[in-house]
């Protein structure tokens, strides 16, 4: 909360504490057109006042004297401020394994659903899928996975018969033949 605001609330309200200093203070300013003819004297005014120490007064009269102000000073002239432990950070932490087990959750869901559909693809059992893929985060080396060769009954009994349509085209490999027009030719 903004400094000055939350110095105002903590004199009221016993609860609220503001717990170390300022992590940047700024004043403030009053807000004018450009070229207004009486921003010199306000500047001097409010100078002045700054000088002579009427701001610390005036804010002292508001924020602890008046509405309510001061009621929750202690001896030592300010809101009570306490170490921070545990008690006062926990939920921090709570925060933080919440989103550590979630992710692990999330991981796992992720990794498991990458398994089965891998699975699916190659046509393998789920399990012997999920081994090689524990084996391989296991060794903890290297980042890509060796390709799998398939070795399925009708790729296996295609490849022992020799055939002519072993390679991909059966033997053919396309060729380009280029002609040239007539209107090229002189």
């Amino acid at each position: 909360m903004e400094s000055t605001s939350i110095e105002y609330i903590a004199e009221r309200e016993c609860d609220l504490a503001q717990i170390n200093g300022l992590l940047d203070s700024k004043g403030y300013g009053i807000a004018m057109r450009k070229n207004f003819p009486h921003r010199n004297k306000l500047n001097t005014a409010v100078l002045q006042m700054q000088e002579s120490g009427q701001i610390t007064d005036l804010k002292k009269k508001w924020w602890r004297e008046k509405r309510g102000g001061g009621h929750c000073l202690t001896s030592g002239g300010g809101a009570a401020v306490e170490k921070l432990t545990l008690d006062n950070v926990g939920g921090v932490f709570v925060v933080l394994v919440a989103g550590v087990a979630v992710s692990i959750l999330y991981t796992a869901w992720e990794m498991l659903w990458g398994i089965g559909c891998t699975a699916y693809k190659e046509r393998v059992p789920f399990k012997r899928e999920l081994m090689d893929e524990l084996k391989f985060i296991a060794r903890c080396r290297g980042t890509v996975k060796p390709v799998k060769q398939r070795h399925d009954s009708s790729q296996s009994a295609h490849e022992s018969t020799g055939g002519d349509d072993t390679p991909p085209y059966g033997g053919f490999v396309p060729t380009i033949i280029t002609t040239t027009h007539e209107k090229d030719q002189p």
